[in-house]
């Protein structure tokens, strides 16, 4: 019989035809044809390198879609400029109509952070047209330019996307530091942005015109409390802004600075090594109580020259010595 590890021309990994181990392998194929497409591209994101490369894709994107939102700051919108804004719009809508089917929960998906980040940055384009519309109809000319001025702000909550990467962070403590790092940036580079829709009014003449570098310059000098007084609010909701930094400055930066150091003060060397998947010789391993008569057996029986297993490892799990 093939099965029977007495004979010298055994072979442990060939079975016969009619085996249950053959027929089970076969059910198992038939389940796996019939599994849904939604769960089959779900499995695909979550465990397959295809999820890393979205997420890349997605980042690259935001980038793309924050610098281009700068660059409007400085320059009238053209017909070029909005319509690739509306290009990088529609794949950001593909992804969030993307992973929102693939979900396991969809309502738990729509109130996450990143859908609602998706909701605030994907809108912008498409209710700029509008606002465009009610320009061309006649509309009340102060309402559309303030309607202009809050959705075109909402662009930079893009820069939020810079969060999916933070999972794919290689152990706890890197995911810390990138988690604090991700919340300064975005502190600074949403803060500039309202600042400068904030206090830029071009229908009022006691404003000034702050252009977005020197908003940038504002926020991160008022972040880090050196706080020059070159450029001072002169608003109320600019005032709320400042309050609205320094509250998240004092209470969430301390907070993940001190989650970091607990990390490398309790942590051990196994929750900083970095594992990474290497390309090896095929094993064989072999789990549960093993005597040292039958690990004997199984190295000679395995390795015997009519197996050609000779240049293959036997990895043995136990929990004593044999």
């Amino acid at each position: 019989s093939p099965l029977s590890p007495t004979s010298r021309s055994w072979n442990p990994f060939s079975l016969p035809d009619n085996s249950s181990l053959r027929r089970h392998i076969r059910n198992v194929g038939r389940v796996y044809q019939k599994v849904p497409l939604r769960k089959y591209l779900r499995h695909l994101v979550e465990d397959s390198p295809l999820g890393y490369v979205l997420d890349v894709v997605s980042v690259v994107l935001s980038l793309i879609a924050v610098t281009t939102y700068i660059y409007s700051t400085y320059t009238t919108t053209t017909l070029p400029l909005a319509i690739f804004e509306l290009v990088i719009a529609s794949l950001f809508l593909l992804e969030y109509c993307f992973r929102l089917y693939i979900a396991r929960s969809r309502i738990s998906y729509i109130l996450s952070f990143n859908s609602l980040v998706d909701i605030l940055t994907i809108l912008p384009p498409f209710l700029e047209l509008a606002a465009n519309a009610m320009v061309a109809d006649n509309a009340s000319m102060s309402f559309t330019f303030s309607f202009l001025r809050f959705v075109r702000v909402m662009k930079i909550f893009r820069v939020l996307q810079l969060s999916r990467l933070i999972k794919h962070s290689e152990n706890e403590v890197s995911r810390a530091l990138a988690v604090m790092a991700f919340t300064l940036v975005a502190i600074i580079f949403c803060s500039a942005g309202f600042f400068m829709e904030i206090e830029t009014d071009p229908e009022n003449a006691h404003l000034h015109m702050y252009t977005f570098h020197e908003s940038l310059y504002w926020s991160t000098v008022t972040t880090s409390t050196l706080g020059y007084g070159e450029i001072v609010p002169s608003t109320d909701l600019g005032r709320w802004l400042v309050i609205f930094m320094m509250v998240m400055m004092f209470t969430v930066i301390p907070y993940q600075t001190n989650k970091v150091i607990e990390l490398i003060a309790n942590g051990n060397k196994y929750m900083t090594k970095t594992y990474r998947r290497k390309k090896s010789r095929m094993h064989v391993v072999i789990l549960g109580r093993i005597n040292g008569d039958g690990m004997g057996d199984m190295i000679e029986e395995l390795y015997h020259e009519d197996h050609g297993f000779g240049d293959n490892d036997i990895v043995f799990l136990s929990d004593r010595p044999p």
